[in-house]
């Protein structure tokens, strides 16, 4: 279906990859939709259309791949690799082999969420941009990759421009989703093989840095230094550390993350092994078992399914916010500071006031305010306002809420408001934080 859309070109392209009929918002009644699903569901029934003139026969890249086996190039060649591609039309000797991959989408508590891709309309996309040069051949690389081969040769280089750039286009169009496509050197194409994990191995290694669509060559990375070992914060410091400077190590840690790009399994391995001393050191010195908030193995599964540097470490600081917020309430639990830092975090949702406070507690206003910033060296309103940007943040980032329906949801009563301590707490906008153009937020705990 198709709604709002004034772009005529847009709709032409919708209906040539296949749209089976379309309804009006002014005509969109229980009974139309219904007849419009009934007629989609009898046309799919006869399966697709074949698409024509498109140069991708066999969709099982392996079985090009694994007859490429063998170091010895005429064993390469007798194994039929050369055959196979001349069959698909190739006229050249070399090759330039493209992996297109979706990055994962997460959901406000860093979750991947279940939001698979139509491979089979995007692999469509791929082949309708290269029927008219007539450039390559795409396959299906796994349930969520496709790879395309393509000419390798000099007197192909504009063309391969030419419809990486129009495929970029098209996948912007109908795919809201970041995407790479990582792009091998040009290789002869008894090499296919080598090609293939130049491709691969531009996505492993350096896709996890890459945060909005785009197209990575394996050249821009082939002198990219390797870190002998990444330096970690002491994670004694976050069990004892009440003032929030912990933050700002870790906050350093992955900036220059960001900045040197170490191999992602690298920076996983680092990370487990803190956790793994932090929940030692927590044990020993403290008696407290880190398993409520998070043990090695649900660390381990995170790092293993994250592939984004931002969400790791967006992901990684709140984890370990809980652990100090832990801390720190078990710190303060026998005295005022404790219980009403529980209580924010309890009621944050509530016209919490240093008045009611008070009544609760039967205190001067004034004593809970110095007692409070004394214990945690942070004003009373400011750790409140800190407690709910944080709870706004999770929704925020799940985008299933408008920045107003967050507003009132964590307790602000004033958008405008909302708007302005979001700023001041994370030095961002909303609009900013949404499309991960931000900073990361000063501690004011």
């Amino acid at each position: 279906m198709l709604s709002c859309l004034d772009e005529f070109d847009t709709v032409s392209k919708a209906f040539k990859l296949g749209i089976h009929d379309y309804i009006l918002k002014s005509e969109l009644e229980k009974e139309n939709l219904l007849a419009a699903l009934d007629s989609v569901a009898e046309a799919e029934g006869a399966g697709p259309a074949p698409i024509q003139g498109l140069r991708s026969p066999q969709r099982n890249f392996a079985d090009l791949l694994h007859a490429g086996e063998g170091n010895d190039a005429a064993c390469v060649e007798n194994a039929g690799v050369r055959e196979r591609l001349e069959d698909l039309g190739f006229a050249s000797g070399t090759l330039m082999l493209a992996i297109l991959a979706f990055k994962h989408v997460y959901s406000g508590d860093f979750s991947v969420e279940e939001w698979p891709v139509d491979m089979d309309m995007c692999i469509t996309l791929v082949d309708q941009q290269l029927a008219p040069d007539r450039i390559g051949s795409a396959f299906q690389d796994s349930p969520d990759r496709i790879l395309v081969v393509l000419e390798g040769d000099d007197g192909f280089r504009e063309k391969r421009m030419a419809f990486l750039s129009a495929l970029q286009q098209e996948l912007d169009t109908y795919f809201n989703r970041t995407y790479l496509i990582c792009k091998s050197a040009v290789h002869p194409v008894t090499e296919i093989r080598a090609a293939y994990e130049e491709a691969a191995s531009v996505l492993k290694d350096f896709g996890f840095y890459y945060h909005r669509s785009q197209i990575l060559a394996h050249e821009r990375f082939a002198d990219h230094p390797a870190r002998d070992r990444l330096e970690v914060p002491d994670p004694k410091s976050l069990l004892t550390d009440h003032d929030g400077s912990w933050r700002k190590d870790w906050e350093r840690f992955f900036q220059d993350l960001e900045a040197h790009r170490p191999a992602p399994t690298q920076a996983a391995m680092a990370l487990l092994r803190y956790w793994e001393d932090l929940e030692s050191w927590a044990e020993k010195a403290f008696q407290w078992a880190l398993g409520p908030i998070g043990d090695s193995f649900r660390v381990y599964e995170n790092l293993r399914t994250i592939d984004d540097s931002l969400v790791l470490g967006r992901w990684f600081l709140a984890a370990l916010e809980a652990v100090n917020g832990e801390a720190r309430a078990r710190h303060l639990s026998d005295r005022i500071s404790g219980r009403i830092i529980y209580l924010i975090n309890e009621r944050y949702r509530d016209r919490l006031t240093l008045a009611s406070l008070a009544k609760t507690f039967h205190l001067n206003p004034n004593y809970i305010c110095d007692l409070f910033k004394r214990d945690t060296g942070v004003n009373f309103i400011d750790y409140l306002n800190r407690v709910r940007v944080e709870r706004a943040i999770d929704l925020l980032f799940s985008g299933e809420l408008t920045a107003e329906e967050v507003c009132f949801r964590v307790g602000f009563h004033n958008p405008s408001h909302f708007s302005r301590v979001f700023k001041k707490v994370t030095g961002s906008t909303i609009t900013e934080y949404r499309t991960g153009n931000h900073r990361q937020p000063e501690s004011t705990t």
